[in-house]
């Protein structure tokens, strides 16, 4: 039979190959059309190999769009000529390109008076400089500006900010997170000005307290997504939100001080909520998951890791209300103690099996009781969409119970196993030669008492060829026997991580020929 090829896929083969060979090609970039060029810049960011010349030779007066995150090789010279190339700009991401200076941000921002998008994440070298004294120098590009993102850029402060609050109404996206200067007042600030935000991010602003949002008594009717770890906020702040009643995304790792009562009034203030993160909010208890599955039926992820107070109650009181979820981490949510205490048991992953069809992700780690051979079994029959799964294997686990989840779901992607209790990996390894095709990272964990083996491990490779991550703790028993066996079936290997394995320069060199994207 003849086979058939889709216009998309020859222009994606197309691109693929002169990006391949561009050494031939380079001078002939300005002549390709237009979304030629633009997939190629795509194709050279991804890979690592947009140079000098050839950024110059794809952008021009039509160009609308530049994403060059993490492209930190490219001179401030040249980024400087292309502000001056580009007047159509509208997105411009600059993120993790730790070179660019105030003097570039400013170029771009005189000479692109269309830009909507600006993203400087992790551009360490910008300051408040690139905005001030002379605002009004910027204020076309300020006006038309809608996404702002500025994270993990430490030198930004709360006189920047202002200024942007001053001369940028239409600001839609703002991100902040890792901002150390960013404090309450500052938040504050943000909210009163930009009135139709629908997105802001202060994560790890840990200047931030209650003060930044006790004063919303007008509510923020526009704020969809709203990310808050490690800030120092109480019950008090989660009150405020009662004025958000589109809020859909929330993330309140790390947030130590809040307990049910504010989590409560959010659940019911929020009926749209989907994306609702707790890690390691050690108040929460299943109250919140009661309130949770009374009132927000669009959930579809949650995090709870670390949320030692919530029970098997909470958990199947959730699952049997919320039937939406995609995402869901109950990662050590035991106790560990001198007396250790079982929150979570095998009798809440089977409620989860059987009343979330659309489960994606699920989070186990840690949990010792809530792993059995009949909850995964429930898990392969009733969630055959899985894409990642972390368990804590038993010592009980019968080997065949893996090999049953590996065909069930053939979406598997990534699977963490902490085989430390059981007592036999070999056996339970040599299961995964097959059902594990589509798996990419996989992360094994034993213990000095049954190590990870040659034997299991050669199985892993023989059956998971598509393996591009691989994490080995405790592997006394790997040797150059395995990694050989790694080398020939797993080419695709971009990371391998070997702890206490018994690997010499023998296997790593033969790994090191096989694996070239190591």
């Amino acid at each position: 039979m003849a086979r058939s090829y889709s216009a998309l896929s020859l222009v994606d083969t197309l691109v693929d190959y002169i990006a391949t060979n561009i050494r031939f090609y380079s001078e002939n970039i300005p002549l390709l059309p237009e979304d030629i060029q633009r997939k190629l810049l795509v194709l050279f960011v991804e890979k690592g190999l947009l140079t000098d010349g050839n950024l110059i030779r794809i952008v021009g007066s039509n160009s609308r769009e530049l994403r060059m995150q993490n492209c930190a090789y490219i001179r401030n010279s040249v980024l400087l000529i292309v502000s001056h190339r580009c007047p159509q700009l509208e997105v411009l991401d600059l993120s993790g390109c730790k070179q660019v200076n105030n003097r570039v941000v400013r170029a771009m921002l005189q000479s692109c008076p269309n830009l909507k998008t600006l993203r400087l994440d992790g551009c360490v070298r910008v300051t408040d400089s690139a905005f001030l004294p002379r605002p009004f120098q910027l204020a076309a590009a300020m006006t038309t500006l809608e996404v702002l993102s500025f994270s993990r850029c430490a030198q930004i402060t709360e006189e920047s900010l202002l200024c942007f609050a001053k001369g940028a109404p239409h600001i839609r996206i703002l991100e902040l997170s890792y901002c150390k200067h960013v404090s309450s007042t500052t938040v504050q600030t943000i909210l009163q000005a930009f009135r139709h935000l629908e997105a802001l991010d202060v994560s790890f602003c840990e200047n931030v307290c209650d003060i930044a949002f006790v004063h919303c008594t007008d509510g923020l009717p526009s704020l969809k997504q709203l990310h808050l770890a490690k800030c120092r906020i109480t019950d008090a702040a989660l009150f405020s939100l009662t004025g958000c009643p589109n809020l859909e995304i929330l993330s309140l790792r790390w947030c130590l001080n809040i307990t049910d009562e504010g989590l409560t009034r959010v659940a019911a203030a929020c009926p749209n909520l989907q994306v609702l993160e707790l890690k390691n909010c050690g108040h929460v208890s299943d109250v919140s998951l009661s309130a949770l599955a009374q009132n927000c039926p669009h959930l579809s992820v949650l995090d709870l890791s670390w949320c030692k107070r919530v029970t098997d109650h909470g958990i199947q009181t959730l699952v049997a209300s919320c039937r939406n979820l995609t995402s869901l981490d109950l990662s050590f949510c035991d106790i560990f103690s001198d007396v250790p205490t079982v929150n979570i048991t095998a009798s809440s992953i089977l409620h989860i099996a059987q009343n979330e069809p659309k489960l994606q992700s699920l989070s186990l780690d840690g949990l010792g009781a809530a792993v059995s051979d009949a909850s995964l079994l429930a898990l392969s029959r009733h969630c055959p969409d899985l894409i990642e799964l972390g368990i804590f294997a038993p010592a009980a686990l019968q080997p065949t119970t893996l090999s049953s989840l590996g065909r069930s779901c053939e979406r598997l992607q990534t699977l963490r196993i902490d085989a430390s209790m059981h007592p036999n990996t070999e056996d339970l390894l040599s299961q995964m030669e097959e059902g594990f095709a589509n798996l990419l990272c996989l992360s094994l964990k034993a213990s000095h008492a049954g190590p990870l083996t040659d034997v299991g491990i050669s199985a892993v490779a023989r059956g998971c060829r598509s393996l591009t991550s691989l994490e080995l703790f405790s592997a006394d028993g790997v040797s150059d026997i395995a990694i050989t066996e790694l080398s020939k079936h797993c080419v695709h290997l971009k990371k391998l991580v070997l702890l206490e394995s018994t690997v010499t320069d023998v296997g790593i060199e033969a790994i090191a020929s096989f694996c070239k994207m190591l």
